[in-house]
């Protein structure tokens, strides 16, 4: 008789509103029923007991249909997956993922998982650096750029050397998958997003919600990294009187705590005009200063008063208590701010839905977040040279500027030859 031990069966954790808890002999996830109601607890309870008695192939609870093989398409895995003799992809990545709730990059880290899936009944000493390639090249077909997609598969890389410190991969697993290759330079993808101009940029905005418009103009007008601007908190701003050529005005600047070079202990300030204070203004109102400046919750209200302003039938009463009951007692809260990913994915998504619709020669090119921070510096470096340029975005080595933001070079050599000829004549 098989006893269930602690190492087996873990605890019961709440997963989207339900009571659930992981089966690793089964390799799935088993649900009980919603965490408010009292029979989830004693469904848990039996399903231990009946675990701990019978084969594991019976541990299913009774009239649970999220636990019929038939009906589980959570997992959708290959036919050719061996099967699993020590810890899973799927052990390796909720262990993972829990130790790195706090991290910066936990959001990266889930992508990667998400990728995972198919290999998620996989045993870790099973998966190689062929699976990897696999991986490697599914976010390639996903539209991700050439640093994207080394920078996901050194992510793959840290989660098995990470798994290995704790034996949940076995010794020179890590070592071996670091054979697969990068990607090289020169492929299609490496400048297909950054060249964006103003006219595209402005017939996007017009299919983007309230909060999504603001986020795109302040990254357009301050070329800031995507990231110090969606986690940018209200009481991070600082106000102050600027004084210059007998001119005063009130300048805001947002010094992040945490941006891409704070590990190397340099200091990271992005300016505010007018025209940025203009945006801000209007999400900074009624806010404490450890809330976040652009929230989600922010925009499910614009868009539920959107609805309720083109509503043309009366409100019934049970609608509004059900919206009353819905507010005090949510089933799913909001996220603190917003993603990269999620304000990546709708700018994406508004372009592609207006295409459908636009003749062949009418069609909205596709660009990303970073093109506007690309766009900006480009621009800042042609007007007031690489070092001021280099100053205002963060950059502390002017040869990063020149090499990937200076377009005038070209321009100013061909200059010079016109010059040249002009004197020879």
């Amino acid at each position: 008789m098989r006893k269930a031990a602690k190492n087996i069966l873990p605890p019961p954790k709440i997963y989207r509103g339900s009571l659930t808890a992981w089966d690793t002999v089964n390799r799935k996830r088993v649900y009980f029923g919603k965490q408010d109601d009292p029979s989830s607890l004693r469904k848990y309870a039996e399903w231990v007991e009946r675990l701990a008695q019978c084969p594991p192939s019976d541990s299913s609870p009774e009239g649970n249909p999220h636990t019929d093989e038939s009906n589980d398409t959570r997992q959708v895995q290959p036919k050719s997956t061996p099967v699993a003799t020590g810890p899973t992809i799927a052990d390796l990545s909720l262990a993972f993922l829990d130790a790195k709730r706090t991290h910066s990059h936990y959001y990266d880290y889930r992508t990667v998982c998400r990728f995972l899936k198919p290999y998620s009944k996989m045993g870790t000493a099973e998966f190689d650096a062929y699976c990897l390639l696999q991986v490697q090249q599914e976010f390639d077909r996903h539209g991700y750029a050439r640093k994207q997609v080394n920078n996901l598969v050194g992510f793959v890389r840290q989660m098995f050397r990470w798994g290995e410190a704790r034996r949940l991969v076995p010794a020179g697993r890590y070592a071996h998958l670091k054979t697969l290759e990068p990607l090289r330079e020169g492929r299609e993808n490496d400048e297909r997003f950054w060249e964006v101009e103003d006219e595209v940029i402005e017939r996007t905005l017009l299919l983007l919600p309230p909060v999504y418009q603001a986020i795109v103009r302040i990254l357009w007008w301050t070329g800031a990294r995507p990231k110090e601007i969606l986690r940018m908190r209200v009481g991070d701003i600082e106000r102050q009187v600027v004084e210059d050529n007998g001119q005063k005005a009130e300048m805001w600047s947002l010094s992040p705590k945490k941006h891409k070079t704070a590990k190397k202990n340099k200091g990271r300030v992005i300016a505010f005009g007018t025209r940025e204070q203009a945006v801000l203004a209007p999400y900074l109102a009624g806010k404490a200063a450890e809330d976040f400046v652009f929230r989600p919750a922010d925009a499910v209200t614009e868009r539920k008063q959107s609805a309720r302003a083109r509503r043309k039938t009366k409100v019934q009463p049970s609608q509004v208590e059900r919206d009353r009951e819905r507010k005090e007692n949510p089933k799913r809260k909001c996220n603190p701010f917003f993603n990269t990913d999620v304000v990546g994915n709708a700018l994406r998504d508004a372009i592609a839905n207006a295409n459908k619709t636009l003749p062949e020669g009418e069609r909205i090119p596709e660009w990303t977040l970073y093109s506007l921070r690309h766009k900006y510096v480009s621009e800042y470096v042609e007007k007031h040279g690489v070092e001021a340029a280099a100053l205002m975005v963060g950059h502390t080595d002017t040869a990063m500027v020149r090499k990937i933001y200076d377009k005038s070079q070209k321009r100013r050599i061909l200059k010079q030859k016109l010059k040249d000829e002009a004197a020879e004549q």
